[in-house]
């Protein structure tokens, strides 16, 4: 530590830094081997705050990807300054760096925020300060953790085993055995079997069999070494955990007795496997801790928009929401989820209607554009629900598509045995019939095709489509063709009990959305032996479809008869399923399980007394509230943007209600380079003073209290200036004694944007 640097801890204040790898320089390596042999490294960093004084301590936080958690403690060497391009930064004398990536212990972020949660350990910018209560605590938990590094070495055992192995061998086994390993992946790769007890039920003994159990699994495949134990007890005794994990004994506030850290390579292979979705079924397990409909609402600018994607990452990753840092981490798998099918986006609006939302008759035009049809046509929640019911097919030797669709075709008999022998379907219509439309364009490679005598409740084949439709040649009717692989022929089979008791359409080629693959797949495994190898199972992967401005629909039209299928109780598989034939298709509907419904609603745009009550009942509501604490750190030369938006917000309170605050999304533009007057009078210009102009239907007086206009210095410095009316008798013709004409003319005062004191005396007072 250097001279200048207070010896008393308590005089001290602390400061969390947010990691970005390369401030650490391209000598990273060497300053974390170097701290760990005693030497100090200097280095200058992103520091928000301008409070940190010359000793204070300084912990910095890896956010962002796994594994996250303060990986490197310091003390402030140089106080806040600007760099070359205008960012702030201090200057900080590191003790300790951490090697993350070779797998050397941190302070987990997760375990940090289970043992001190009234300290922000997911800050948005770096530099907030740790509260004093928590510093201590936090010093000693990073002294206890030096003091007790992870056993054994790498260079006293090493098993040898790549992840690629571990891979490779941990597929051979179910999900919900490596549960021990999943979930300490999920705290970062370090914890006890108590830890995970606490978090994720089941106890710890589980966990410890499960993790010995795998480690033998290990090394009966590889037959690597055993650890030979060097420690006092049980020394030269032969051990199997060190296979998978380091350990040490837990410290005297951690619970458990001995707490495990994953090999570096092990953790890379549940990384691997976590990409493939292997631990698909442990995240739906944990998946009970999301209600199926969330409303959040709030005022405008609290960022309840960007908070649905967070909730759809965290859902569909079975993720916490609050460990969801890193804004652009969150966004690119959002978009991943969204390429993906399993999170849609919409906006609700006055013209929305149950026609757009779940189904409607809609004109369509032929090819040519000669005739005139009308259709049913799914909405858009209608469809999402539809592909998140559908079986998920793997395995297979049949070419059946992994969401392949079901459909119905009629074969007359005249051409049955044909179609069976040559593996083919034929329909009695020509390719450009408007009723062959579906079995032409509509039908794709890889669906099943559910082959009729013009009954509709038996069927008679089934068959999966190898090939886009064509024009049979050589024969005088039933021209038009699919060639397909038959699963089965020759059947008499009822199909109403696995068609929710609904007899199929009259046309000669439709779609079947009440029967599911996995089914059909079970009743063809009885009748062919081919099948034994194709797996068919429940989707069970989570979808989310997001709702904004929620409470500017009317929820009665779009919802329609839907809104009783929304309970958790109702959805599709639960005791108590519900399902409603619906009024156009006559198809049966119902909303699978694992579908979750986000909705937004701006408390300022309607009052959320206002809800449908029966969506009310039906929806968990979260309050999102401006946050200026996620502003901290942020300045404006001289304004403090955190201190203007509470000043304002106390005000907008005090005179109307907190529904109609202002939210902190409106300022986080303004960090680094965009921390100038120009964009901070912008957004007070095209977005504070219009919102304003909007609670209170333009009555400038309250206006000027909530702005500090009324007891500025200046006329210079107000945003909102108000001047005499000077009464003209020469506007008017006659008497107009009678009028109530104002006595004072507001007016926008446009200079005040650009003037630093039009923000300081907002909160400032004037002597």
């Amino acid at each position: 530590m250097s001279d200048n640097m207070p010896e008393n801890e308590g005089q001290r204040r602390g400061w969390l830094l947010t990691l970005n790898p390369p401030d650490f320089g391209n000598g990273y390596d060497k300053w974390c081997n170097g701290t760990k042999d005693g030497s100090v490294c200097r280095q200058n960093w992103r520091c928000s705050n301008t409070h940190p004084e010359l000793g204070d301590d300084v912990f910095v936080m890896r956010t962002g990807k796994q594994p996250r958690g303060i990986v490197a403690h310091g003390y402030v060497c140089r106080e806040s300054f600007y760099d070359k391009a205008g960012k702030r930064r201090i200057d900080v004398e590191f003790d300790r760096i951490q090697d993350f990536d070779s797998g050397y212990d941190f302070l987990p972020q997760n375990k940090l925020k289970m043992e001190f949660p009234q300290q922000d350990w997911s800050p948005k910018a770096s530099g907030i300060e740790i509260r004093q209560e928590v510093l201590g605590k936090l010093r000693e938990q990073w002294q206890a953790m030096l003091d007790n590094e992870f056993w054994p070495p790498e260079a006293e055992y090493n098993p040898g085993i790549s992840s690629e192995e571990y891979a490779d061998i941990f597929r051979t086994l179910e999900a919900n055995k490596l549960d021990t390993l999943y979930y300490l992946y999920k705290m970062g790769g370090i914890g006890s079997c108590k830890q995970l007890e606490e978090k994720y039920g089941n106890t710890a003994s589980h966990y410890n069999s499960n993790a010995i159990r795998i480690c033998k699994v290990v090394q009966d495949e590889t037959g690597c070494d055993l650890y030979a134990r060097q420690r006092k007890r049980k020394n030269g005794e032969l051990a199997y955990w060190p296979i998978l994990f380091q350990g040490r004994d837990a410290m005297e506030n951690e619970s458990g007795k001995f707490v495990y850290k994953l090999r570096q390579s092990v953790r890379d292979a549940i990384i691997l496997l976590d990409k493939e979705n292997f631990f698909e079924e442990i995240k739906i397990m944990n998946q009970s801790e999301y209600d199926k409909n969330i409303i959040l609402y709030g005022p405008p600018g609290t960022g309840k928009t960007y908070k649905t994607a967070a909730y759809a990452v965290a859902i569909c990753d079975g993720e916490a929401v609050e460990d969801l840092a890193n804004y652009d981490d969150v966004m690119k798998r959002y978009n991943e989820l969204k390429a993906e099918g399993r999170v849609e986006f919409i906006t609700f609006h006055q013209s929305y209607g149950y026609e757009d939302f779940i189904e409607g008759i809609r004109p369509v035009m032929d090819e040519g554009g000669n005739e005139l049809s009308y259709k049913v046509v799914p909405g858009i929640f209608k469809r999402f629900c539809s592909e998140a019911s559908k079986s998920e097919v793997a395995a297979n030797n049949f070419g059946i598509a992994k969401d392949a669709s079901v459909w119905k075709a009629t074969i007359r008999d005249n051409v049955l045995q044909d179609c069976y022998e040559n593996n083919y379907v034929r329909i009695d219509w020509e390719m450009d019939a408007q009723y062959a439309s579906g079995f032409v364009n509509d039908i794709n490679i890889g669906d099943i095709i559910l082959t009729t005598d013009k009954s509709r409740t038996y069927i008679h084949g089934i068959a999966v489509v190898t090939s886009e439709a064509y024009k049979k040649e050589g024969v005088d009717e039933d021209t038009t063709t699919r060639n397909v692989e038959w699963l089965v022929k020759g059947l008499h089979e009822d199909i109403t009990s696995i068609n929710a008791g609904k007899m199929l359409s009259r046309m000669t080629c439709a779609r079947v959305p009440n029967v599911k693959v996995k089914d059909l797949i079970d009743m063809a495994k009885d009748r062919n032996s081919g099948l034994s190898d194709v797996v068919a199972k429940d989707n069970t992967k989570p979808y989310v479809f997001i709702i904004d401005e929620i409470n500017r629909g009317n929820i009665s039209k779009i919802f329609g008869e839907l809104i009783t299928l929304l309970e958790d109780t109702k959805r599709a598989g639960m005791k108590e399923a519900l399902s409603v034939s619906l009024p156009y298709s006559d198809e049966s509907f119902s909303v699978p399980a694992n579908v979750y419904i986000v909705g937004t609603m701006n408390t300022a745009d309607r009052s959320i007394a206002m809800m449908d009550t029966a969506l009310r009942r039906r929806f968990r509501f979260i309050e999102m509230l401006p946050e200026p604490k996620i502003l901290e750190g942020i300045k404006v030369g001289n304004i403090d943007i955190p201190a203007v938006l509470k000043t304002i917000n106390k005000r907008i309170t005090y005179l109307f209600d907190r529904e109609h605050t202002i939210g902190h999304a409106f300022f986080t533009g303004l960090r680094g380079d965009n921390a100038t007057i120009e964009n901070l009078g912008r957004i007070f210009e095209k977005s504070i003073i219009p919102l304003l102009q909007e609670y209170f239907y333009e009555d400038y007086h309250k206006i000027q209290l909530v702005l500090g206009d009324n007891a500025k210095s200046s006329d210079k410095y107000k945003f909102i200036i108000a001047d005499e009316f000077k009464k003209d008798d020469n506007v008017f013709r006659g008497n107009v004694d009678d009028l109530d004409i104002p006595d004072k003319i507001y007016r926008i005062n446009k200079n005040a944007f650009s003037n630093e004191n039009s923000y300081l005396e907002i909160i400032e007072a004037v002597e």
